[in-house]
């Protein structure tokens, strides 16, 4: 799930000096940091977000036919390996993580552990010279130089916990007055989970989210609710609905407080090094497994995991 908004945001550089560009770049860092969102993890949640380094630790990267790649060996050396066909799988068997309350699997407490890290992706969009920057502008002028960039924070949960879904037999079945009259199985589990707020700024054309419409802010930062389980990100506590048959819902509320802000990890895209597990073309978790039906209609209790953060389909464009 995801949640676009827009901001007007101040200064924007580029073909600058190695001192202007790092000047720059930490005026824009400041206005990132400033608007790292409010996110409420549900009271109910066991599966707290962690920091990708640590969670790398504990994986291996396998192919369709489950083969280890690394062997054991630093992990990094294959992310470049550019196979779409391949998973990140933990080293111990996932029945003895989840039943291991320590395991890295349940994340951190981000109010006990403020340092988790939410990554910031940051896509410039429109150059300006520092020259401009220094000109004696009217306000009107001046509107005229605010650049657009972009900002995505990302999000990272080690495990993400499947919805409650009522059957009869083998086929999924409508509750009947709020009642199943069949039984549950808990399907949609997968490991690891990429969760994000995406923000940007549009000078002469609106760039209007799709969804939802508004954010409450709280001391300029956006409140977001995490999903129990899911982490699906919404604006409000509550109920929400997003699929009728079989009906499954997010359930949110005021939990545990996670405030960004306090650990933001900067990543500038195209203008700086980015991480090499970035580059990673695979899916974060685990293939399908232990399908209903066929696997194709993705009814599993293990879904495969999700892709990176760096995606070919943005929110927003230049």
């Amino acid at each position: 799930m995801l949640i676009k908004e827009i901001l007007v945001v101040g200064l924007f550089a580029s073909f600058l000096s190695a001192s202007e560009e790092q000047w720059y770049q930490g005026k824009v860092e400041a206005l990132v940091k400033q608007w790292a969102p409010l996110v409420w993890l549900s009271e109910e949640e066991k599966f707290m977000p962690l920091s990708v380094e640590e969670f790398l630790n504990h994986m291996n990267i396998v192919n369709e036919a489950g083969k280890v790649l690394n062997h054991g060996k630093y992990l990094a050396m294959y992310y470049h390996s550019n196979f779409k066909k391949t998973y990140l799988v933990p080293k111990k068997p996932l029945d003895y993580l989840k039943g291991n309350a320590s395991s890295f699997l349940y994340g951190r407490n981000p109010k006990i552990h403020p340092t988790v890290p939410v990554y910031a992706v940051i896509t410039y969009c429109k150059p300006i010279s520092m020259t401009d920057l220094t000109k004696n502008l009217s306000y009107s002028e001046e509107s005229e130089l605010l650049p657009s960039f972009q900002v995505t924070y990302w999000m990272f949960y080690p495990y993400n916990e499947g919805k409650e879904i009522c059957f009869l037999g083998k086929v999924p079945a409508p509750l009947i007055f709020s009642k199943c009259f069949g039984h549950y199985r808990k399907l949609g589990n997968h490991i690891g989970d990429w969760e994000h707020l995406c923000m940007t700024q549009a000078k002469s054309v609106a760039q209007v989210p799709t969804y939802p419409a508004y954010i409450r802010l709280q001391g300029g930062h956006p409140v977001l609710f995490a999903a129990k389980g899911s982490h699906g990100v919404w604006s409000a506590p509550g109920e929400h609905e997003f699929i009728r048959v079989p009906r499954i819902r997010d359930k949110t509320d005021y939990g545990t407080p996670w405030k960004t802000w306090n650990s933001v990890e900067f990543h500038h895209f195209g203008r700086t090094m980015i991480q090499p597990w970035m580059s990673f073309e695979g899916k974060w978790g685990n293939p399908k497994t232990k399908c209903i039906l066929l696997k194709k209609f993705g009814l599993c209790e293990y879904t495969e995991g999700p892709r990176g953060l760096l995606r070919e389909h943005q929110d927003f464009y230049c």
